[in-house]
């Protein structure tokens, strides 16, 4: 499956949107995606895609076309995101943090 996700700019928030390939067009998610700043890095794992921003952690569930988690972290973006040994690592501010990806479902 081909994936392409972009923020499509709004007054006052940003919503995803999911270009379509059989037209070529891209389509807003319905329903608010609270996102107050663009993500800085993306991660595909499953059917999961695991947006990181300015001030952000996310998980947008593509099958279901919603936010399924989102965490506010005080940090000016996020750095790598990497999946192994059951676990989602996340780097920023130079740590490295883990939590299970059992507990994000």
């Amino acid at each position: 499956m081909v994936v392409r996700i972009k923020l499509i700019d709004q007054v006052l928030l940003q919503t995803l949107g999911i270009m379509n390939l059989n037209d070529g067009g891209w389509h807003a998610i319905p329903g608010e995606v609270p996102l107050f700043a663009r993500p800085t890095l993306l991660a595909l794992h499953g059917s999961d895609a695991f947006l990181g921003g300015r001030g952000y952690i996310g998980i947008f569930d593509l099958e279901k076309k919603k936010m399924r988690k989102l965490c506010y972290i005080p940090v000016v973006g996020i750095d790598r995101f990497d999946f192994g040994g059951g676990y989602l690592w996340v780097q920023f501010r130079g740590y490295l943090y883990r939590v299970p990806l059992s507990e994000l479902q």
